[in-house]
């Protein structure tokens, strides 16, 4: 049975520690690659809660697959080989085939947009931040209807425990 309370819990402390975060820093515009980094770790995090295990490339993959928009879904693994990886152990995209990425900021440049004849794809800050926020919405609102994806949660809960933030 989905506990709606223990669900509105564990919502609020996501939103306090990074959702919020994320919302902050796209309505502030003071994040250039920090708010991709921020929004891959966020994407990892939620994909862990998502399939109620340790959180890796694999749960990042299903979990862009099945809440970002269609168009993130046949570069997800890329997305976490060239910028999560590399971002966030070397603060660098990886190049090499199929493609590198190369970045934007604005809302309505470029964005996974493959340019072939360069290997160049376009990757832009804005537009992952709100297909993040968007996808945080989607998941929310199944984890309060669908017991596996409630359970999984429980699970995650259980193995890793949480960041919670709270007043001193």
């Amino acid at each position: 049975m989905i506990d709606l309370i223990a669900v509105k819990d564990w919502q609020k402390s996501l939103e306090d520690f990074v959702i919020n975060d994320i919302t902050r820093a796209v309505q502030a515009d003071n994040l250039e690659v920090g708010l991709i980094i921020l929004n891959l770790i966020a994407t990892e995090c939620l994909s862990g809660y998502f399939s109620g295990r340790d959180a890796n490339r694999q749960t990042f993959v299903a979990f862009v697959s099945r809440y970002f928009p269609d168009s993130y879904k046949p570069y997800a693994d890329t997305i976490y080989g060239k910028l999560r990886d590399g971002l966030l152990h070397d603060y660098i995209v990886k190049k090499g085939k199929p493609f590198t990425f190369i970045m934007n900021r604005e809302v309505g440049e470029p964005h996974l947009v493959w340019y072939k004849t360069n290997k160049l794809m376009w990757f832009n800050r804005k537009q992952f931040a709100y297909a993040l926020l968007a996808a945080w919405e989607k998941y929310v609102a199944d984890v309060t209807t669908d017991q596996q994806l409630y359970d999984n949660v429980k699970l995650r809960l259980k193995a890793r425990g949480r960041l919670k933030v709270v007043p001193t």
